[in-house]
């Protein structure tokens, strides 16, 4: 007798459990500012990390052309967000415009307030009338503000997948908002 009543309870929590555990992310439409370092990324391509760092060239913002994004995030499931990106920046005087779409892998649901992600994506570059594919790969982590304010502070690298490609270390800092229900 007391297993019957048992089962019922224990179906009803899970039930419950998975209904409040239900954290994926809303649509968002966020804006970007960006950092982009094509002359570090070019010399970790012909010289290792180690020197890179011990000649202090990494994360030097003379190194770095500064862009503006706008993106659009929705989560897939409490622990994968979809994430696209338009960004435009300048490269030696010449306008570069990429696009990418990935997915950022968190190691919490958004219910926290630091959750620290990793992204993965593809995206295409158009720079003086040469397009190329890229393949951005890195790390991150988002500060929720509210349930539908958040920033997300992330650093990439961009891996050409085509010749017209250029590599870049990229930072970004990006403000979310929740759009419609």
């Amino acid at each position: 007798m007391k297993k019957f009543y048992f089962l019922p309870a224990l179906s009803l929590f899970v039930i419950n459990a998975f209904a409040q555990n239900d954290l994926k992310k809303k649509p968002a439409l966020g804006f970007s500012f960006t950092l982009h370092d094509y002359k570090t990324a070019a010399a970790l391509r012909s010289e290792s990390l180690v020197h890179i760092v011990n000649d202090k060239q990494l994360f030097k913002v003379k190194n770095m052309e500064a862009g503006v994004g706008i993106n659009y995030l929705k989560g897939l499931s409490n622990h994968l967000d979809f994430t696209s990106l338009f960004d435009v920046s300048s490269f030696n005087s010449s306008l570069n415009c990429e696009i990418t779409a990935g997915l950022n892998l968190k190691l919490l649901p958004d219910n926290y307030i630091a959750v620290p992600f990793v992204s993965a994506g593809l995206g295409a570059s158009a720079y003086s009338g040469y397009f190329g594919a890229i393949m951005p790969v890195g790390t991150g982590i988002q500060f929720n503000v509210s349930n539908e304010v958040f920033f997300l502070i992330n650093a990439r690298y961009h891996i050409p997948v085509t010749q017209n490609a250029n590599s870049t270390l990229f930072y970004g800092l990006t403000i979310a908002a929740n759009v419609g229900k």
